[in-house]
């Protein structure tokens, strides 16, 4: 009798052992399960950030809208159109109107540029990156195994032909780790071409701008700084956000009107309604208008219409 007990109290203690060793496998399946539902919704949310904001983000979109209007626009821009008034006029007197325009348009035209300038790196970084990502995954054994072989295929990663949609998901989340370091990247390099550029436009420029003034330029050294930082942080959102300033066709759904600079002589609601009809076209911009990659508005551009 008492073999009997023993034998059935191991075989129990068997059974015992047997279920939780079945249920810890069920465990782990789960936990693999949470993380790969995990991964395909962080995927999903990082592919389009618009809808949803991890608020731990580095760079959030939430952040650059707001300061977009309060620490640029009624900030930085109104600093450095200060500073262009004091430095391109001569002492002691006052600026014209027209003058007072295109000192305005000078500081909405040095963010321009750096936008441009901006958006040209991160185009060709992608390019490069994608290039790199396709040589990688489709090269993996040789590279592994030779180092010179890896040498040579980024040699020629210049004429390398592959195929992009391959590496776009690679793309996306290399563009992720982008974007939350782009407040900490070096950007001396992209600050000296953007000064370069916004230099030669400036000098073919004889219609917005006031005369080239190298004292401008190099007054204006810190607020073409913080216009090259906030362009990048903007571009290498995922997915970017994007400024529009080259529409010269009024759309109140897309533009507000200066009210500095507000049409003389006939208020322009009174204008439209006697011509609701009429295009009006945009004479410049003084601020560009901040939206989405779908063209979604954010921020309405601040511009002024020709006269007629």
């Amino acid at each position: 009798m008492y073999y009997y007990l023993i034998r059935y109290s191991d075989g129990g203690a068997h059974e015992l052992q047997k279920t939780r060793q079945a249920l810890h496998e069920k465990e782990r399946e789960l936990e693999r399960l949470k993380e790969r539902h995990a991964a395909i919704s962080e995927r999903r949310v990082r592919s389009d950030q618009r809808k949803s904001e991890n608020t731990r983000s580095n760079n959030r979109q939430s952040e650059l809208e707001s300061h977009y209007v309060t620490d640029f626009k009624d900030g930085a821009r109104v600093d450095a159109v200060e500073v262009i008034t004091n430095r391109a006029r001569p002492y002691g007197t006052k600026p014209s109107g027209t003058d007072y325009l295109k000192f305005c348009r000078l500081a909405c035209f040095i963010f321009e540029t750096a936008y441009e300038c901006a958006m040209k790196a991160k185009t060709s970084f992608e390019k490069v990156t994608t290039a790199v990502l396709d040589i990688l995954s489709s090269n993996a054994p040789a590279i592994g195994l030779n180092k010179s072989e890896f040498q040579n295929k980024f040699r020629y990663m210049g004429t390398h032909t592959g195929d992009e949609n391959k590496s776009q998901d690679a793309l996306s989340e290399v563009m992720v780790l982008v974007k939350e370091e782009a407040k900490t990247h070096d950007l001396n390099s992209l600050i000296n071409v953007v000064k370069e550029v916004i230099k030669t436009k400036w000098i073919r420029d004889d219609d917005t701008l006031p005369s080239y003034n190298y004292t401008v330029m190099y007054s204006l050294d810190e607020y073409i700084n913080y216009c090259t930082k906030f362009a990048w942080c903007m571009v290498s959102r995922v997915p970017p956000l994007e400024i529009e300033y080259k529409n010269n066709v009024f759309n109140s759904r897309t533009h507000v009107l200066s009210q500095a600079f507000s049409l003389r002589g006939e208020n322009w609601a009174v204008h439209h309604r006697r011509h609701p009809k009429a295009q009006q076209t945009i004479k410049c911009y003084l601020w560009p208008t901040l939206q989405d990659c779908q063209g979604k508005v954010i921020v309405k551009g601040e511009v002024i219409l020709s006269k007629r």
